[in-house]
């Protein structure tokens, strides 16, 4: 008895997951350039985030193209252009993208720097270290959770503007 039961179990489970999973193909990529126009992001000594998210949006679509020829890949903006955020929402939700890769550049301050102090000069090391991008990274996704359940709780507000919300994505 308990080896049908355990049989039957397993032809269930079986049956139920085939019908469960389904292959989703990611066909329509946009990719963001964060910042644009008269907003530069962070600003180093050399380089201003709009310029390199610019720059590896632009290479980063470049591979797409060559490598996963039958994926399409829409951008949000190609030149130094300001594109207000509601826009970029539009054109993905417009594109019916499948993916959207926002990309940003965070700054950080040097890992050492030199202060003059009554005629003498000091060194300061800050407490810098290789592991603050992948907090910053861990950040990002909970305030991305933190997003979707903020939109979950107050969507009847916002489902009326169009391409705010999409349920569907």
């Amino acid at each position: 008895m308990p080896l049908r039961f355990l049989a039957l179990l397993l032809i269930i489970c079986c049956s139920a997951r085939q019908g469960y999973t389904q292959e989703r193909k990611v066909a329509k990529i946009v990719i963001d350039p964060g910042h644009g126009g008269d907003k530069p992001g962070a600003i180093g000594h050399f380089t201003k985030e709009k310029d390199l998210a610019l720059a590896i949006s632009l290479k980063l679509g470049e591979i797409i193209r060559k490598n996963l020829k039958d994926r399409e890949v829409i951008f949000t903006r190609t030149t130094d252009v300001d594109v207000h955020w509601a826009e970029r929402h539009e054109i993905a939700n417009r594109a019916k993208a499948n993916l959207f890769v926002s990309v940003h550049i965070n700054s950080t301050p040097p890992k050492r720097r030199r202060i003059k102090s009554g005629g003498k000069y000091r060194t300061v090391y800050d407490k810098t270290t290789d592991a603050n991008g992948t907090e910053v990274l861990v950040l990002g996704l909970t305030r991305v959770s933190q997003k979707e359940e903020s939109i979950g709780e107050y969507s009847e507000n916002i489902t009326e503007e169009d391409g705010l919300l999409d349920e569907k994505d």
